[in-house]
């Protein structure tokens, strides 16, 4: 899975207790409230998969991109 810099920066600034990511093999990541969760990508309405390392992600890409 290739991240972009603008979906690295989402991760890295996530609330994770708030959110959740999701990643859509068409669309990339995007994230949910947790209390509207859907699992649908927001373009192709098409079911997606949950982001399981959520919090190795933020601080791996925080660190990356210099976010504190």
């Amino acid at each position: 899975m290739k991240i972009s810099k603008v979906e690295k920066m989402m991760l890295a600034m996530v609330d994770i207790d708030k959110y959740t990511t999701f990643h859509c093999i068409s669309h990339g990541v995007f994230q949910e409230r947790n209390d509207v969760i859907t699992e649908m990508c927001p373009y192709c309405k098409g079911r997606c998969s949950k982001v399981q390392n959520v919090a190795e992600l933020k601080e791996k890409y925080s660190k990356e991109l210099g976010i504190n």
